[in-house]
């Protein structure tokens, strides 16, 4: 027979718990070497767009920061519903991000249509930047200041015609908002976009544009276009010479165009922290704001953005049911 060792039961136990106590923490042990793959940022929209130019910037510092490449992915269609549904669909593991931005927020919630329900199958990491919308006049138009928008709008009979980035875009929710709180008189053109948008602006089709301040920044410089009022709560150093809203008076009308970074619902809190505490630093860094010059930087943190998601839904949610906007082309 052979001999009993009892240094060898001893090491058999040993391994035996060894064993059963990696099979308990296999999740631990993944967060621990997070990230040993490259990570994916999803951006619902086209190549060139300001979402992806944002997730270029923050990707590739991220990046650095985690010693794993960042590779921005363009999921585009059905106004960025194609790519949300990418990011909510893909497994909680920290290897899959996104871009969020405003529309998507702030579209009358229908989750059975969208494909994904934004406040239960994804999560925040860090209300990344926002950026004013911006309200500007042709030359033409006899429209100088914001003042006499309101006051000539409300006297006559025809509503003054005003483009936007689309149905549903922040340039149009932000028109709409102005027109049911000022009772100013004014009539939605949507365009396919911001370029178009301008294009109208600039050739007098349109009196009025409601643009993003990095769009119709030069235009207004160069006097080809009148900027009358921001809506941020702040100045913007694109149009440096137009005032808020805010300062004309106008406190209920402040509104943002804002980016945010999200991963699917799920994701490990010790990952999504992490995470939001590095792009906070990046987003601090010189280089980085110069980049992105003409935003204004947030940097949040999870909890502040997943709050910040339900204030502008229920902000934007009462003025689509009390105007009766249409969001639908």
């Amino acid at each position: 027979m052979k001999k009993f060792n009892p240094a060898s039961r001893r090491f058999g136990i040993a391994l035996l718990a060894a064993a059963a106590g990696a099979a308990f923490i296999p999740g631990a042990q993944a967060q621990a070497l997070y990230p040993n793959k490259p990570i994916r940022m999803i951006v619902p929209f086209a190549a060139g767009a300001a979402t992806d130019a944002i997730a270029r910037v923050v990707g590739l510092r991220l990046g650095e920061k985690l010693g794993q490449t960042v590779i921005v992915d363009n999921r585009t269609g059905a106004g960025g519903m194609i790519g949300m549904q990418a990011i909510a669909k893909s497994p909680p593991d920290g290897y899959t991000l996104g871009i969020v931005i405003s529309t998507v927020a702030t579209a009358e919630p229908n989750p059975r249509k969208q494909g994904f329900d934004l406040t239960k199958d994804l999560a925040g990491i860090s209300l990344l930047v926002q950026m004013p919308v911006v309200v500007v006049s042709h030359p033409g138009s006899g429209i100088g200041s914001f003042q006499e928008l309101v006051t000539k709008s409300r006297a006559q009979k025809d509503p003054y015609s005003y483009s936007s980035a689309g149905v549903g875009s922040m340039t149009h929710l932000t028109g709409e908002l102005i027109k049911y709180k000022t009772g100013a008189q004014l009539m939605h053109v949507p365009y396919r976009g911001g370029a178009p948008a301008l294009q109208a602006a600039l050739s007098g089709e349109v009196p009025l544009q409601f643009a993003m301040p990095t769009t119709v920044g030069p235009h207004v410089s160069g006097g080809r276009l009148k900027a009358l009022a921001v809506s941020s709560s702040t100045r913007s150093d694109a149009v440096p010479d137009a005032p808020t809203l805010m300062e004309l008076g106008f406190k209920e009308l402040e509104t943002t165009e804002w980016y945010g970074l999200v991963a699917p619902a799920g994701t490990p809190a010790e990952i999504i922290n992490r995470l939001s505490r590095q792009v906070a630093e990046i987003l601090k860094e010189p280089e980085v704001t110069a980049k992105l010059k003409g935003m204004i930087i947030v940097g949040s943190t999870p909890e502040a953005f997943n709050s910040f998601v339900v204030q502008e839904r229920t902000k934007w949610g009462a003025l689509i049911k009390a105007a009766n906007l249409k969001l639908e082309e």
